[in-house]
């Protein structure tokens, strides 16, 4: 009876849903095969994400590395730069000493103010060494150097001069007048008022000098009358 009742019901059931032990086992390894492949995927993504990451470390250490690399090159640029900055000032210093004859005690007086100056004004020291070489081929001393050297500066950053120029300018015509170094301030405001008050320039009145100034210094004429002079020639178009 029941057997009867089974087939029966069997009968009644809807094609689709008529599924052999073959079938089932097939659904039940499908459902198991899903549920494993789940972990699986799981584990995938994982891997990719830490792959992706991953490769983001490893852009971000190169990126450090570059940036490291960069700082540290620039680092031993500047200091290369300082290096050959503080040799040239050595070797420039030593030319001073040479030229002046100046005791070591005396060089160190030179050697503190050129730093000095380098340190406080828009020159370096090695142009203040340039400027002080000039001062000791015209035959001052140290303490004469060390007094005269920022009128010298000042003239220069006034007229837009090179330092070493100016200071050949001024010990030159200095000397042609039979001036002194203590001399140079005032030496320094001619040459200024001169060059501001007529139509020429620091430079153009070094060459000037360069030719009037032995001519005047012997025949007994002041250094006020020659820049006047030269001023007045300089408006009429005769410069340098």
């Amino acid at each position: 009876m029941a057997i009867r009742i089974a087939g029966e019901i069997d009968k009644s059931l809807p094609a689709a849903v008529k599924l052999s032990k073959a079938e089932l086992r097939q659904i039940a390894r499908d459902a198991a095969q899903t549920a494993n492949s789940v972990p699986a995927r799981f584990s995938k993504s994982v891997n990719q994400t830490k792959g992706f990451f991953g490769g983001l470390e490893k852009v971000a250490v190169k990126s450090f590395k570059v940036v490291a690399g960069a700082a540290a090159t620039a680092a031993t640029g500047i200091s290369a730069y300082s290096v050959k900055v503080g040799s040239e000032y050595e070797k420039q210093m030593s030319t001073v000493k040479a030229l002046s004859g100046a005791s070591n005690e005396a060089f160190k007086s030179l050697d503190t103010t050129a730093q000095e100056l380098g340190r406080t004004t828009v020159w370096s020291a090695s142009e203040v060494g340039q400027a002080m070489e000039y001062e000791a081929m015209a035959g001052w001393k140290s303490s004469q150097m060390i007094a005269g050297t920022a009128g010298i500066m000042n003239l220069a950053s006034a007229s837009g001069e090179d330092l070493a120029t100016t200071s050949d300018i001024v010990t030159d015509a200095l000397t042609a007048f039979k001036l002194q170094a203590e001399d140079t301030s005032m030496f320094v405001d001619v040459l200024a008022a001169t060059a501001t008050n007529s139509n020429t320039n620091v430079s153009m009145l070094g060459e000037s000098f360069k030719y009037a100034a032995p001519l005047a210094g012997t025949l007994g004429f002041s250094v006020q009358d020659t820049a006047q002079a030269l001023g007045l020639m300089a408006n009429a178009g005769i410069k340098a």
